[in-house]
């Protein structure tokens, strides 16, 4: 597992430290409440998606090498 880890870091950070791996456990709940939706019918898309439908973009790097369980 560790080599699996740190080939992984590298891959993402390009780098490693001279440092003993230390697992853990780490779980991460994002929740939102939203107010006032208003539900509005839309033109049928033409399968280009439009510069105004983009809201934000996010970048998430995730990899669940070690886990078993099930979403």
């Amino acid at each position: 597992m560790t080599i699996s880890f740190e080939e992984n870091h590298v891959s993402l950070f390009t780098f490693s430290l001279d440092l003993e791996v230390e697992m853990v456990n780490l779980r991460s709940v994002a929740q939102e409440n939203v107010k006032d939706v208003k539900i509005q019918p839309i033109q049928e898309g033409t399968g280009v998606p439009s510069n105004d439908a983009l809201q934000s973009t996010t970048s998430l790097v995730g990899h669940a090498l070690f886990s078993s369980s099930s979403c």
